[in-house]
């Protein structure tokens, strides 16, 4: 058995001419590498490739990262057929082969590094990173490759370990999604696909009573067929949509969510359906149903009370109604957002609800009232806004303004504070000329209805006067609709 070591000797060789280049020349990167290389011979795992003979030499310590010896091989060299066959498992060879095919690619010396796996003669697989050096002749032709090789099963499995905490931190990262987060998937025809365990826990159903089911099975009556054209009109465009929507559970309850709808695509970028994630927020609605009845109650109380106030002064309850009416007109006209519109509704009934505590010989009285009744009567916008002062709900500060100001006059002669112009505020000054207007088509115990020509007749007057200029033009560009009003709401 052959135990020659003649790449030794070449070794040796290389390394006085490389010790003489180095003396009388700068040392180029390779030729370094290949001096620290080859004085480090006797204790790395070294290979040298010849690319005539197709053929490995290799150093003792790469026969024992092998788990073998030069004894049981038979030589330092190994066949490049051998090589691949023995020690390169079948999944890492085209590695190999890409390297070689690299190196006769290029035309001068240069270095590289990989990693790649080899087989063991006791079987075992093991990664390795390898270090080359290739050397080509003056043709530009490769000559020689030299590299090191290293054991790197501990650097990978530091990295198989980080990848499988990793892993874990994943698996528990979506078992807390799936445990905490309302979501679902959908095929393209609303076929469900998947559910998180929220979703199963929120709704009541299993996962195996929801999977390839409609995803109506929890759509609630109350929840209007609009939503869901809307949303299927939405979802087509697979672009992101939120909506908030009232579900069914399975034992007939319900519960709120706002939904985020997503496109889902396979790994080739086709649309196959839709993935939502929900909030719940049904104790917010539920808050917002009692806000809304607290609300609609103040509503219905403040419409009462400002009836009551004019049952009083012997008006019918309708003239309330149709201020309300009108004033949400002029404010739509006028360019107010639509909270303000409606709260300017709700709180113009009350206007005159200092009116009750008006004595009734004056508030009723058939005659013209005299300049000290007059004054009396006056004290009603004072006293309608002492009873309602010091609220913290818009409706009723809204309705304190109106009672307040609405006997003001654009021109500043009105009352209580004889404000003029902008000084006095919107809703009152809205409600002034809504009030005005209904007040001289009704007959009061003082004074028969005005026919629409004189109505007119005196609005045109009061133009900038008793009322603002913007809102008697928007009463006459709109006539039609208020007189569609009165004639609805008819005494």
């Amino acid at each position: 058995m052959s135990t020659n070591k003649p790449t030794y000797e070449m070794l040796e060789a290389s390394l006085k001419e490389l010790q003489q280049y180095k003396e009388h020349h700068q040392v180029s990167l390779k030729y370094q590498r290949l001096l620290e290389l080859s004085t480090n011979i006797s204790s790395i795992a070294f290979w040298e490739y010849d690319f005539n003979t197709n053929s490995f030499f290799v150093n003792d310590l790469y026969y024992n990262f092998l788990a073998t010896t030069v004894e049981d091989e038979g030589s330092y060299n190994i066949s490049e057929e051998k090589y691949f066959e023995v020690f390169i498992p079948q999944e890492s060879q085209q590695v190999v082969i890409d390297i070689i095919e690299e190196a006769h690619s290029r035309t001068s010396d240069y270095t590289t590094k990989f990693e790649y796996t080899m087989k063991r003669r006791d079987g075992v697989v093991l990664p390795v990173a390898v270090d080359c050096y290739f050397e080509y002749d003056e043709n530009s032709k490769p000559i020689k490759g030299y590299g090191t090789k290293y054991n790197i099963s501990v650097e990978k499995n530091r990295e198989l370990e980080h990848v499988n905490e990793k892993n874990r931190e994943l698996r528990s990262l979506l078992s807390a999604y799936s445990e905490n987060v309302m979501y679902s998937s959908t095929d393209l025809d609303g076929y469900i696909t998947d559910v998180s365990e929220a979703f199963c826990r929120v709704s009541g159903y299993t996962r195996e009573e929801l999977i390839g089911k409609n995803h109506n099975i929890v759509r609630h009556p109350d929840t209007p067929s609009s939503t869901f054209k809307k949303l299927w009109e939405k979802l087509p465009e697979q672009k992101p949509f939120e909506t908030e929507v009232k579900n069914l559970k399975k034992d007939g309850g319900f519960y709120w969510v706002k939904s985020f709808f997503t496109p889902e695509y396979d790994k080739d970028a086709n649309h196959i359906g839709y993935r939502a994630v929900r909030d719940s927020i049904t104790d917010r609605k539920e808050v917002e149903s009692l806000q809304k009845e607290i609300e609609d109650t103040q509503k219905e109380i403040i419409l009462k009370v400002g009836s009551i106030s004019e049952s009083r002064s012997l008006e019918t309850g309708l003239h309330v109604k149709r201020v309300a009416e009108y004033s949400k007109q002029f404010a739509l006209h006028y360019g107010l957002s639509e909270a303000d519109v409606e709260l300017l509704k709700q709180a113009s009934p009350m206007h005159d609800i200092g009116k009750v505590a008006i004595p009734d010989n004056i508030l009723n009285k058939p005659d013209i009232l005299t300049d000290n009744e007059m004054q009396i009567m006056k004290t009603h916008s004072r006293l309608g806004f002492d009873m309602l002062r010091g609220s913290s709900r818009a409706l009723l500060n809204t309705a304190t303004i109106v009672a307040y100001e609405h006997h003001e006059k654009w021109d500043g002669s009105g009352y209580p504070q004889g404000l003029r112009a902008l000084e006095i505020n919107i809703y009152a000054r809205i409600t002034a000329i809504a009030d005005v207007f209904d007040a001289l088509g009704s007959e009061r115990s003082y004074k028969k209805a005005w026919n629409d020509e004189k109505i007119f007749k005196y609005f045109k007057e009061q133009r900038g006067k008793h009322f603002e200029p913007k809102l008697v033009d928007i009463f006459f560009d709109n006539i039609d609709e208020f007189l569609k009003i009165r004639d609805r709401l008819i005494d």
